[in-house]
C-alpha cells in the first residue's frame, strides 16, 4: 500500500475541487443562457405577432383608397401577407430551436470534459501511488 504525503492529499483534492467548479460554473453558465433563450423567444415572438397584425390591419386601408377592397388584388395581398407570417413564425421557431440544440450540445461537452479531466487526475494520483510504492517495496526488500 502506497502512501501519499499530507500535501499530496490536499493537492490532489484542490485539484478535484476546481475540476467541480470548473464545471459547476460552465453549467450555471449554461442554465443562464437557455433562460435567456425562453424569455428572448417569447418576446420575439410576441413583437413578431404585433407587428404582423400591424401589417395585417394596415392592407385594407390602400384597397379601400383605390377601390379594389373586393378585387382579386386584395385577396392576393391578403395570402400573401398570411404566407409570409407562416414563413416568418417558422423561421423564429427554427432558429431558436437550433438555439436549444447548441445548448443543450454544449451541457454534454461540459460533463465530458468534466469526466475526462476527473479521470486524468485519478490517472495521476494511481500512478503516483504506485510510484511509490515500488519506492516502498524497494527500500524494505
Amino acid at each position: 500500500m502506497a502512501y501519499l504525503s499530507p500535501w499530496e492529499i490536499i493537492a490532489y483534492q484542490n485539484r478535484i475541487d476546481q475540476n467541480l467548479s470548473g464545471y459547476n460554473t460552465a453549467e450555471a453558465s449554461r442554465d443562464y443562457d437557455t433562460s435567456m433563450l425562453t424569455t428572448n423567444e417569447g418576446r420575439d415572438r410576441y413583437d413578431l405577432g404585433l407587428q404582423q397584425q400591424r401589417s395585417i390591419d394596415a392592407l385594407p386601408g390602400s384597397f379601400v383608397r383605390r377601390g379594389l377592397l373586393n378585387s382579386g388584388l386584395y385577396k392576393r395581398a391578403y395570402g400573401d401577407l398570411a404566407n409570409q407570417r407562416a414563413t416568418q413564425t417558422s423561421r423564429l421557431g427554427t432558429d431558436y430551436a437550433n438555439r436549444g440544440a447548441r445548448l443543450t450540445a454544449q451541457g454534454g461537452s461540459n460533463f465530458n470534459n468534466y469526466t475526462q479531466t476527473l479521470a486524468g487526475i485519478n490517472a495521476e494520483s494511481t500512478a503516483r501511488q504506485a510510484e511509490l510504492s515500488t519506492m516502498l517495496d524497494g527500500n524494505l526488500g
